[in-house]
């Protein structure tokens, strides 16, 4: 928030744990909100799409893995 009031900057963060299971952290300037309003809501969508596409590949990724590492287990007994 200091960084943008310092600089007078439009400025929007969007962060996402990737074991998180609520909505992302997001932060936009005051200037950001005021001047670019419809731009916001749009940029914030994407990033909502984004974090829940990552998560969802991730979690895609983490059921694949532990299919093989079973398949591997009873394969060796």
């Amino acid at each position: 928030e200091r960084l943008a009031a310092e600089t007078n900057c439009w400025l929007y963060i969007g962060a996402q744990h990737p074991s998180a299971r609520g909505p992302f952290m997001h932060f936009a300037s005051e200037r950001l909100r005021r001047e670019g309003p419809s731009a916001l809501d749009e940029l914030h969508s994407n990033a909502d799409r984004l974090f829940t596409s990552l998560i969802s590949a991730r979690r895609q990724e983490t059921a694949e893995l532990s299919i093989q590492v079973q398949k591997l287990q009873e394969e060796k007994a």
